[in-house]
């Protein structure tokens, strides 16, 4: 399940590489790619956490009470680093925003993740095929 997981992630951030060369301006004139970034970083996010759940249920750590609380959890277990749990945090309030107040996105943000953000997902996917040793 982690590894399917982890190929849905590459796919999705192969679909992002496409726009990494636009500015901002062409990315908030064009509503079609606006939508193909936010809908592949909420499919990001979303498969990190259920990677995130599958671990902690499969090594018996404390249950998250709510999503936020994964990458503490994650952290504390010596899964990911504390920097990378914070981001992931970021990451996941990001996601809420975009599952409950799409209106309010801030494009400016979703570039900044688009051209700046990458590396962190990749640095977090790292550890965790790391941890998983795939």
């Amino acid at each position: 399940m982690v590894s399917e997981k982890i190929d849905r992630i590459w796919f999705s951030l192969n679909r992002l590489k496409r726009f990494q060369n636009i500015n901002l301006e062409e990315f908030k004139k064009d509503q079609d790619i606006q939508d193909i970034v936010i809908h592949n970083l909420f499919l990001i996010i979303q498969n990190l956490i259920d990677i995130g759940n599958h671990i902690i249920a499969d090594e018996g750590f404390e249950t998250p009470g709510y999503y936020g609380e994964i990458p503490e959890i994650l952290s504390k277990e010596k899964i990911i680093s504390e920097n990378l749990a914070s981001v992931f945090k970021k990451m996941i309030s990001f996601r809420n925003i975009i599952v409950h107040e799409y209106s309010k996105v801030d494009l400016a943000k979703v570039y900044d993740i688009l051209i700046y953000g990458i590396d962190d997902i990749n640095k977090i996917l790292d550890e965790i095929i790391k941890y998983a040793k795939l």
